[in-house]
Formats: C-alpha cells, structure tokens, sequence
C-alpha cells in the first residue's frame, strides 16, 4: 500500500496527521510561491518527493538546473528525509537519486498538446516505481517519464493512462 500526498498550497495539507512513510509532493504556484516549500514536511519521513525545477530552486533558495550529480545530491540531503527523490527538469527530462545513486531520463518525444498533468502523472508513477521491489534498478524513470510523456499527448486530465496506452506509446 501507497500512501500519496499531494498538497497543492490550499491549507488542507497542514492538518493531516499523516504517518512517516507517504510519497509527496508539494507543488507551487502564483498564489502560494515561496509558502509552500517542501520543508515543511521536514520532520516527517517520506518514501518518496517528487519535485520540479522551480520547486527544487525554491527549496535550495537559488537558481539551479540540476545537471550535475552533485547538485542532486545536495538538494537530496537539504531538509528531504526521504528515501527517494524525484525531479523533474521539463525539456531536459527527469531525475532520481536516494543519495547514493544518481540516474538521469531524457524526455521521450512526443506530439505535445498540453502539458498540464503532466508532472501529476510523473509524481503518481514515481510514487509506484518507489514502492515496488527493483527500485534499485537503473530503469526506475522509464515508466514515470513515459507516463508522463503520454500524458501530454491530449487536452489537461481529458483520459486517463491505461497499461494499453502506455504500452502503445512505448511502441
């Protein structure tokens, strides 16, 4: 079992009471950047965060593309306290490391109609790819990404992805 948490800056987040051990993420936007900041999720322990670009800058306080293991593994030991880490880097694909590892996936090219869901469906599948046994494995962004890339294939959350769509667009 998964325990996902996805808290979108409302409020409604700051009075769960969640048990250690839930997948999150925290996203921003205009009205809540710079006040809903994955830190304050800090003591609690996560089996996985899924961050984007602008998330993950905001949480470092500076500008960072994250191209280099080091800086993922810094962003990784900076008030994370969690197993895995996931980040995306929009046209430059995504990211993972549990501190030790870094692997990195480019972005699979599709025919983009909308990318509104995108990093939703990226974070729900990472969430999956943390919980499941071969998460050492190399190949832990594949599905993620390819999700994800799927998902940006029509208008907002217009369908859902299937294992058949999935497996068609791997195709």
């Amino acid at each position: 079992d998964a325990v996902i948490v996805a808290d979108f800056g409302h409020g409604f987040c700051n009075k769960l009471k969640i048990a250690d051990g839930f997948h999150l993420m925290c996203q921003t936007n205009s009205n809540n950047f710079g006040f809903n900041r994955v830190s304050k999720w800090k003591k609690q322990r996560k089996k996985s965060i899924c961050l984007d670009l602008r998330e993950a800058s905001l949480q470092m306080n500076t500008r960072v593309k994250f191209k280099n293991d080091a800086e993922v593994k810094e962003l990784f030991s900076y008030e994370m306290n969690s197993e895995d880490l996931f980040l995306t880097i929009g046209q430059a694909g995504s990211v993972y490391t549990n501190g030790k590892k870094v692997i990195k996936q480019k972005t699979f090219k599709s025919n983009i109609v909308d990318t509104i869901g995108a990093g939703d469906t990226f974070f729900a599948f990472s969430s999956i790819a943390s919980c499941i046994n071969g998460k050492n494995s190399d190949d832990i962004m594949l599905v993620p990404a390819l999700a994800a890339s799927l998902s940006t294939t029509w208008l907002c959350n217009e369908r859902s992805v299937t294992k058949k769509s999935l497996l068609k667009h791997a195709a």
